[in-house]
């Protein structure tokens, strides 16, 4: 699965990968990694709001610049769980 604002560019492409929207993602995934760059605006894209969607076991990988992970969003919600 992918989140991509410019997927749908190649998406024919890639016809194996299929496209979802931000909160699909988070609600279905067991595992989001993120390669991206930070958001125009400098906010998070995963702050305590979508933390609480995902599954309890999920698993976050950031490789990406940028706090595209609000990280005491994150903090307080593994230490609450």
């Amino acid at each position: 699965f992918v989140y991509s604002k410019s997927f749908s560019s190649v998406k024919d492409l890639f016809p194996y990968i299929k496209s979802l929207s931000l909160e699909e993602i988070i609600t279905s995934c067991d595992i989001i990694s993120f390669h991206c760059k930070p958001t125009e605006n400098g906010k998070s894209l995963i702050n305590l709001k979508e933390l609480n969607k995902m599954k309890n076991n999920s698993v976050i990988v950031n490789t990406a610049r940028g706090n595209l992970v609000n990280e005491e969003d994150f903090f307080n919600k593994i230490n609450d769980s």
